[in-house]
This record gives C-alpha cells, structure tokens and sequence, in this order.
C-alpha cells in the first residue's frame, strides 16, 4: 500500500530538517535488522522450496500477496529511516518508540500476509491461493481487527517519533512544517485502521457483500497527502509569525 509523504522527498535546504549525518547509529541498524528479518519471515512463509513445476507455479501465484505484504512492511521502514534521516535522536523515548515499533512489526507480519492473502483469492475468484481458511465471519472480523489495529499502533509509533522531533531543535518554518505534515499523514492512517476495525464490529452475516468494506476504507490514505499539505501551510505560519 502505498503512502504519500509530504513535503516531497527532496534532501531539505533547512539545516534544522536535514539533521544529522548519514552514519546509522546502532538503535537505527538494529530497526533496519529487525525489518530485514521481518521480510525474512514473510518470505519463509510462502512455502518450502518447489519440488516441481507444478509446485514452482503454485508458490509463484503467491507473489502478488507477498508483493504487497513487502510494500507495506517496507513502507513502515522508509517512515522509519526517513525520521532517523532527519531528526535522529538518542532520547529515551526515541528508543522505546522505536523497539516497540520493532515488535509491532515482527508481530504483523503474519496478519499483513493472511489479509493480502484472502483478498487476492477473493479478487482472482479463486485462482491465487490462500495461506489460511477463514471458515467464517468470526474470524474475517478477528483478521481484520488484528491488522487495523497493527496499522494504527505502527503509525501511532511514527507520529511519536515525530512528536518528539517537534519538541527538539530550532522550530524554524521548513522544520515545523516538514513534522506537521508528516503528523497529519500519520493522524489520517491512523484514523483509517481504527475506522476499518470498527466496521468490521459492524458486519453484518447475511449480507457477505459488504464483508470487504473494512479492507476498502484504507482507500481513506488517498486524504493523507491533501491533510499534510494543509498541516504544513499552517504549521509554517505559525512558526514564522
């Protein structure tokens, strides 16, 4: 999934955005570590080595799901890096935030791959497997509600760790609207998985024709990148005034 960022990527021109040097310290290495052996994880999932073509073929059709399942633990990561990039710090709870990122993520990384799972079964009729039964609407729901909140708790972490930035270094225009904007894109993802996990409380069992609604609201992370540009005018004001 992915998600828009705001300001853009370019390297910023405020030296009280563009931090410090490039070297990782070793709380930033341990994140990229634990990430990396997330991926590793969600790799080993897929299955054990083809022992035929007929097995190559099934293990393949896996690779949209897993597409996506690497999209959004990668995301998750460059949100990470591009904080640590900016605004590093080795604060106490820069690193509780961080490390509990760390265990959000080695946790989601088995709902994030039964939820691209089902929906890429549910979206090829069939075609491409599944790695888990959902026998019913009990556990639709139980999927559902593990990945928003797994959502929220990842992002409430990043907006932490820019909360904390907010409260460090010179509060020039560029810096309070880079941590503005990135706290609007992080307030709407949040708000977006606990919508979804709401909903999903909310199915009903006759009508399996809206049992896709609470995967659909993440839809909702097309607002992200129009909130953060507003944060940011307002944010840059307020600092320059």
């Amino acid at each position: 999934m992915s998600v828009p960022t705001a300001p853009p990527n370019a390297v910023p021109t405020d030296p009280a955005v563009r931090g410090r040097s490039a070297q990782p310290t070793r709380l930033e290495a341990f994140v990229d570590a634990a990430f990396a052996f997330a991926l590793t994880l969600l790799v080993i999932s897929i299955d054990t080595i083809p022992e035929s073509i007929g097995d190559l073929t099934a293990a393949l059709k896996g690779v949209p799901a897993f597409a996506l399942s690497f999209a959004v633990i990668a995301m998750f990561w460059y949100q990470h890096a591009r904080w640590s990039r900016r605004y590093g710090s080795d604060r106490l709870a820069v690193t509780l935030l961080s490390l509990v990122l760390v265990f959000l993520v080695l946790i989601y990384v088995y709902p994030l791959k039964i939820v691209f799972s089902a929906a890429m079964t549910t979206l090829s009729g069939g075609w491409l497997p599944s790695t888990t039964r959902i026998d019913s609407l009990a556990d639709l729901v139980l999927v559902y509600r593990v990945y928003g909140l797994g959502w929220s708790a990842m992002w409430l972490c990043i907006v932490g760790l820019y909360w904390v930035a907010a409260r460090d270094g010179e509060p020039t225009p560029e810096r309070a609207a880079d941590i503005a904007a990135n706290v609007a894109v992080g307030g709407v993802a949040i708000a977006t998985g606990l919508v979804s996990v709401l909903i999903a409380g909310l199915l009903p069992a006759e009508r399996s024709w809206v049992h896709g609604l609470p995967g659909i609201v993440y839809v909702a992370m097309n607002l992200a990148w129009p909130a953060s540009q507003v944060a940011a005018r307002r944010a840059a004001r307020m600092a320059a005034a």
